[in-house]
């Protein structure tokens, strides 16, 4: 096995919905294989920008029982 296979069998598949700032534009759904949920955001702030406002959550946390 590769090690960069070894590193993403590690990450998380999180989904998100991504609004700017600009009221004009439409969100945009995203995926991201991240670390945890703080590698996820990291990411989707340098990609979008620090001035965005998203959704963000892991299918696999979501349908755990509370």
């Amino acid at each position: 096995m590769t090690e960069a296979r070894l590193m993403n069998e590690n990450k998380r598949v999180y989904q998100a919905m991504v609004w700017s700032s600009d009221p004009d534009k439409p969100g945009e759904r995203t995926t991201v294989l991240a670390d945890d949920l703080g590698d996820a955001e990291r990411q989707l702030r340098q990609k979008y920008g620090e001035d965005i406002e998203f959704s963000l959550y892991n299918e696999e946390d979501a349908d755990k029982p509370r």
